[in-house]
C-alpha cells in the first residue's frame, strides 16, 4: 500500500505539534531577515536557528557541566552503597539502598535528574524541526507560494495527474484527484515537494506549454533548499547521490570531538565506577547513533546536528576554561543551603535529622541480625574468642570488633554502632 502523507497538513501531536509551530515562527522570521538582504536559503536558516537555540540554552548546558563535576565528587560514596547491596534483591535491601542513595544526593544538595534537562529540551526541538523540514510548504508560506505557482497552472493541463505520479514514483505520497479544489491543490504540492532536479527537468519536458513557469519556480525552490550547491535539505542520504554521505560522516565526527571535550572536563575517579563507565560508553556510542539518524532523516536534520555540534565544540572550549576555576566545595555549600530552604518550606525534617533517624533504623537492623542472646547468668562484660575474632559481650549481647576504612573501630554498645554508621 502507498502511504499518503500531506505535506501541507501541519503535525498536530500534543507535544511536538505546538513545538513545531513555534519553531516555524522563528524559522519564518529568520527567513524574512535573510530575504530582506537578498539571501533565500533554508539551510542557512536552519544553521542560524540552531545557533540561536543553543545560545539560549548556554546556562542550562553550563549547569549540566557543573553537575558533572559534583557527581564525580559524590561517586565514591555512591559506589560504596552499590557494593554494600550488591547481589541483594529483596525488597527491604532495595528500599534501604534507595534511601541511602537519596541521602547522599541530599547531602550534596544535588538532584539525580538535573543532568537530563538538556536532553529533555533538545529532543522535542529536533523532532519539531524534523516536521518542518519534512513539510516545508506547510510551515513556510514563502516556499508554499513557489510550489503553488507551479501546481495551479499544472492542474489545468490534460493528464497532469498520471504524468506527475509517474515522474514522482514515490512510495510516500499519493495524489488526490477528487474532492474540493483546495484539497487537490494541496495534494499536488505534496507530490511536487518530493521532486529533485532531475524530476523538475522531466516535468518541464512533459508540459512544454508551462515550462517557463515550472523553470522559474523550480529554480527558486532548488536554490532555497540547496546545501552549498551540493544537495537539497529534503534529500535523504543514499547511493543515488553518494556525496550526501558527507552529512552523516561529518555529524558523527563532530559529535565524537564534542564528546571527548565533555569527558575531558570530568575528573577521573575509580575505574570501576559504573556511572563513569556508562558515560564513557555513551560518549563512544553517540557518534554512531547520530550518524545513523542522519542516514534515515532528511539532510536538513543533519544540517541541524552539524551546526549544533560546531556550536557545542566552541561552547565546550570556554566551559572547560571556566570549570577549571569552579570551587566544588563552595558549590556543595550553596546547594545544601538551597535544599535546606526548600525542605523547610515543605515542612520536612532537616537533612541531619533525617540522617539520625536513618541511623537509628539501621542500628536496629544491625542489632537484630548481628547479635545473639547469651547465657543470662554470664557477666555484664566478658570476652571470648570465636573463629579467631575477639568477641566482647555487654548486657547479654555480643558485639564483634571490626575494621572500618581508615582505622579500626571497636563497638562496645549499640550507640557505638550508630555512630559508626553516621560516619558513612
Amino acid at each position: 500500500m502507498i502511504q499518503q502523507v500531506f505535506a501541507l497538513t501541519q503535525y498536530n501531536g500534543a507535544i511536538v505539534g505546538p513545538i513545531a509551530r513555534i519553531l516555524a515562527y522563528i524559522m519564518n522570521g529568520i527567513y524574512a531577515v535573510f530575504s530582506s538582504i537578498g539571501i533565500e536559503n533554508a539551510a542557512l536558516c536552519i544553521v542560524l536557528f540552531t545557533f540561536i537555540m543553543r545560545a539560549f540554552m548556554i546556562p542550562i548546558y553550563y549547569k549540566q557541566q557543573k553537575v558533572g563535576k559534583l557527581t564525580s565528587k559524590m561517586s565514591p560514596e555512591l559506589q560504596e552503597i552499590s557494593k554494600k547491596y550488591k547481589g541483594k534483591r529483596d525488597a527491604e535491601s532495595q528500599r534501604r539502598m534507595q534511601q541511602e542513595t537519596q541521602a547522599v544526593y541530599e547531602k550534596y544538595g544535588s538532584n539525580p535528574l538535573s543532568g537530563c534537562l538538556p536532553v529533555l529540551i533538545t529532543l522535542p526541538i529536533m523532532f519539531g524541526l524534523y516536521r518542518i523540514v519534512q513539510s516545508m510548504p506547510a510551515y513556510m508560506p514563502a516556499i508554499r507560494n513557489l510550489y503553488e505557482g507551479i501546481a495551479t497552472p499544472l492542474m489545468e493541463q490534460q493528464n497532469y495527474a498520471d504524468t506527475i505520479t509517474k515522474i514522482a514514483n514515490s512510495n510516500t505520497v499519493k495524489l488526490v484527484t477528487e474532492g474540493d479544489k483546495s484539497v487537490i491543490l494541496n495534494s499536488v504540492i505534496d507530490v511536487l515537494a518530493t521532486f529533485n532536479h532531475d524530476k523538475w527537468e522531466a516535468l518541464k519536458a512533459s508540459f512544454s506549454g508551462i515550462s517557463n513557469v515550472i523553470a522559474t519556480n523550480s529554480t527558486e525552490i532548488e536554490h532555497i533548499n540547496n546545501v552549498f550547491g551540493l544537495f537539497s535539505i529534503s534529500d535523504v542520504p543514499g547511493f543515488s547521490n553518494p556525496i550526501t554521505f558527507i552529512v552523516p560522516i561529518l555529524a558523527g565526527v563532530l559529535q565524537f570531538i564534542n564528546g571527548k571535550q565533555m569527558f575531558k572536563n570530568q575528573p577521573q575517579t575509580n575505574t570501576n565506577d559504573q556511572a563513569a563507565a556508562i558515560n564513557k560508553n555513551m560518549m563512544n556510542f553517540m557518534p554512531f547513533m547520530q550518524a545513523f539518524f542522519c542516514l534515515t532523516f532528511p539532510i536538513g536534520i543533519g544540517v541541524y546536528w552539524i551546526a549544533g555540534s560546531v556550536m557545542m565544540i566552541i561552547q565546550q572550549y570556554f566551559f572547560n576554561k571556566l570549570l577549571e576555576n569552579v570551587d566544588v566545595e563552595e558549590m556543595i555549600r550553596k546547594n545544601q543551603e538551597k535544599a535546606a530552604k526548600l525542605r523547610a518550606k515543605r515542612g520536612e525534617a532537616p537533612v541531619a535529622e533525617k540522617f539520625n533517624q536513618f541511623a537509628n533504623t539501621s542500628t536496629k537492623s544491625i542489632a537484630n541480625t548481628n547479635t545473639k542472646k547469651i547465657d543470662d547468668n554470664s557477666s555484664d562484660d566478658t570476652k571470648y574468642t570465636e573463629k579467631g575474632i575477639t568477641i566482647k559481650t555487654k548486657n547479654n549481647y555480643k558485639i564483634t570488633d571490626y575494621k572500618k576504612r581508615e582505622g579500626e573501630y571497636k563497638a562496645t554498645n549499640i550507640s557505638d554502632v550508630a555512630n559508626m554508621l553516621k560516619r558513612d
